[in-house]
C-alpha cells in the first residue's frame, strides 16, 4: 500500500511516497510479526473480541466493556488494560468505526436519492 494511492491528484514530487504493510487483524491469521510482538497480538485479540461481540448483537458500549474486562482477566498487554481501564474504554468507544461510517453514508445517499427523485417528479408533473 502506498500513501500516494490515497491522493486525489497525482503527486509527482516524490516527497510524499511512503509504504506500509497491512496486517490482518484476525487472530486466526497469525503473521510472523504477530508471533514476535506479543503486545501487537494482545491488541489484535482485544479488537477481535469487540468485533465478535458486536456481530453477535451486543451494543458498542457493552462489547467494549466486556472486552476490557476480558483483557484484564487475561492480563493482556501486561496489565495495561487494568491500569488504564478508563482511557482504553474511552478510546475504544470513540475510535473510528468504518462499518458505522459506511452505513451512515449509505443512509445519507438513500435520503439524497429520495429527495432528488421527489424533486424530479414535482418538476415533471408541474
Amino acid at each position: 500500500m502506498k500513501l500516494s494511492d490515497a491522493f486525489m491528484r497525482e503527486d509527482k514530487s516524490g516527497n510524499f511516497e511512503w509504504t506500509a504493510d497491512v496486517i490482518n487483524m484476525d487472530p486466526k491469521c497469525i503473521s510472523p510479526l504477530q508471533k514476535k510482538c506479543k503486545p501487537l497480538y494482545d491488541y489484535i485479540r482485544y479488537v477481535y473480541r469487540i468485533k465478535e461481540s458486536r456481530k453477535s448483537g451486543m451494543g458498542k458500549e457493552e462489547a467494549v466493556d466486556e472486552a476490557v474486562k476480558w483483557a484484564i482477566k487475561e492480563n493482556l498487554l501486561d496489565g495495561f488494560f487494568r491500569k488504564q481501564k478508563a482511557e482504553v474504554t474511552g478510546m475504544s468507544l470513540t475510535e473510528f468505526d468504518e462499518e458505522e461510517f459506511k452505513r451512515v453514508c449509505r443512509e445519507d445517499g438513500y435520503e439524497d436519492g429520495i429527495e432528488a427523485g421527489a424533486a424530479k417528479k414535482a418538476i415533471e408533473t408541474a
